[in-house]
């Protein structure tokens, strides 16, 4: 302020006076501390020009599983060549097990590492006093790999690596966003990311004159080589296109039917993006998915495959045409358009939208029970709804699908009969359901080797309608968790009913909160407490019996 009101000629000072006169006193340094700026020029030139002497490293996560149960991000980029591998991991302590794979790659490639420059997470080194050494800095000790760390809550100073995985995970959601591709997809994109800068030109690499690849996400005919000559049915398979081999010389196609990256030279490309929007148009229009007449399987792997596009994609059609056409509300809006043509408003007319506003709040006042209401005395909101709300903002913030009072029901990454590794999130939800007796079906097609037991179990209790009926017809959790894993049991009647299965789960809450109101009450509202209680759990059991 002083050298302001100095420059300002508003006080009579010199610069020299003004920076004697600034507080360097102890409670200014106690109070007014702020950062120090990391500075973008380095203090001395690189000592050495060979390649992967020195690699920068950094771990990015925890981010949404792809299809193989990835959660993190682990890059090594050269200092010379700015070349960057990619490495994918589920866990953190797997970064130990990247690094031994970068190793022998660099090893094969001539070089050598010298100097690794990385922060101070726990997946590259123990605490900065403790005396027994993590297992990466013993792999880089082995290796004759000098660590170099930055400074606590200091990530500029590694900030190639930092630069790096921004720079991917940026490109990576342009290529998902533009592609309409689920972020499923997110690993394929920063690995196709990577294998397109590593091939740009740089002053110290040039690996290829152009870069020659099709667009991510295109639409890819792939050759089907068992196809007989005599047969008149397709030779080859719509798939999508994934980015390009690192061994092979081909292109690596995603199938989405058996959700398997396989990779092929016989391959003819469609860039163009509408055909792709006009069927996901189709499909979100019709009101059976897999067609008339198909299956209960038949739907949910329709269902599952739709799932591996963006739902928020860029797909323009009327809201207003979408589901069962309504012959009577049809008759209705031709009556009152035949009307307002003549002129003549119809008396007691209410415009469209506001009719399905006006259907939409009956409905919602339907579903929510007058016991509900009355459980709370100061408020109107039933108390499974301030309780579930309670929850959310305790944990700060909501289960998946964005409602506060759903459940996080697992995403199937995995095709049906393919095995998915249960994490630690799928346990959880299996322990929830089974406590809960939430709502699910089992695949009625017997997928078990004939001749052994877990087949003849599996005939008893495929017709169950939650875990704890498998367990009651004779099924182990052995044979839940291996019928899980292989997408045979579905909880799409879980998602589906979500105020049921809030139901389920908020109701021992709910009579917990009655009791605890209970002891509260005077004597002289017991009577009426208790008539609330009886009506509300009558209700219950008389809905589960209807």
């Amino acid at each position: 302020m002083l050298s302001k009101m100095s420059k300002n000629r508003a006080i009579d000072l010199v610069p020299k006076e003004v920076a004697e006169t600034i507080c360097v006193c102890e409670v200014c340094k106690a109070a007014k501390a702020t950062r120090k700026a990391v500075s973008k020029t380095r203090e001395s030139e690189p000592e050495t020009t060979k390649p992967f002497s020195r690699v920068w490293t950094d771990v990015k996560g925890k981010v949404d599983a792809d299809f193989w149960g990835n959660k993190y991000v682990i890059t090594f980029t050269c200092e010379v060549t700015r070349w960057t591998c990619v490495y994918f991991c589920q866990k953190k302590s797997q970064a130990k097990d990247r690094l031994k794979e970068f190793i022998q790659w660099v090893k094969r490639m001539g070089h050598k590492v010298d100097r690794m420059q990385s922060d101070g997470g726990g997946e590259y080194t123990s605490n900065e006093n403790a005396k027994v050494l993590s297992e990466f800095q013993v792999i880089c000790l082995e290796h004759d790999i000098e660590q170099n760390f930055t400074a606590a809550h200091t990530p500029a100073q590694n900030g190639v690596a930092e630069r790096v995985n921004r720079t991917l995970v940026e490109h990576a959601r342009c290529l998902l966003i533009d592609a309409g591709l689920s972020s499923s997809f997110w690993s394929l994109a920063v690995k196709h990311v990577a294998y397109c800068r590593n091939r740009l030109w740089h002053q110290k690499h040039q690996v290829s004159a152009n870069v020659g690849s099709s667009a991510f996400r295109s639409d890819a005919w792939k050759l089907d080589h068992e196809h007989r000559s005599g047969s008149f049915a397709r030779k080859a398979n719509k798939q999508i296109f994934v980015g390009m081999s690192a061994n092979r010389k081909g292109w690596c196609h995603f199938d989405p039917k058996t959700r398997k990256v396989t990779t092929s030279y016989h391959v003819t490309f469609n860039e163009s993006m509408d055909n792709r929007k006009c069927a996901l148009r189709d499909f979100d229009l019709r009101p059976r998915k897999a067609g008339p007449g198909a299956t209960l399987g038949e739907e949910r792997l329709a269902v599952l495959e739709r799932a591996l596009y963006d739902a928020y994609a860029d797909i323009d059609f009327d809201s207003e045409d979408s589901g069962e056409p309504n012959h009577q509300g049809h008759t209705e809006q031709a009556a009152a358009e035949e009307q307002h043509v003549k002129g003549k408003q119809p008396e007691g007319a209410v415009p469209a939208r506001a009719q399905k506003e006006a259907q939409r709040k009956k409905t919602h006042e339907d579903s929510v029970s007058d016991d509900d209401r009355s459980l709370s005395d100061n408020d109107h909101e039933p108390v499974d709804k301030k309780l579930s709300r309670a929850r959310s903002q305790k944990n700060g913030g909501s289960s998946l699908g964005g409602s506060p009072e759903g459940v996080a029901i697992p995403a199937r990454r995995a095709a049906i009969g393919s095995v998915q590794e249960l994490d630690d999130d799928d346990s959880d939800f299996l322990k929830l359901a089974f406590e809960h007796n939430l709502p699910m079906v089992i695949e009625q097609r017997n997928p078990k080797s004939k001749g052994t037991a877990s087949r003849l179990r599996y005939e008893k209790y495929k017709s169950a309608k939650c875990l704890r009926d498998i367990k009651k017809m004779g099924g182990t959790w052995q044979d839940i968790t291996w019928d899980f894993s292989r997408g045979y049991i579905d909880f799409g009647p879980t998602a589906a009913s979500s105020a049921a299965v809030v139901e389920l789960v908020e109701a021992p809450r709910r009579d917990r909160y009655l009791i605890r109101q209970r002891r509260m009450l005077p004597v002289t509202e017991m009577s009426k407490f208790a008539t609330r209680l009886v009506r509300c759990r009558t209700k219950k059991v008389c809905s589960k019996t209807m």
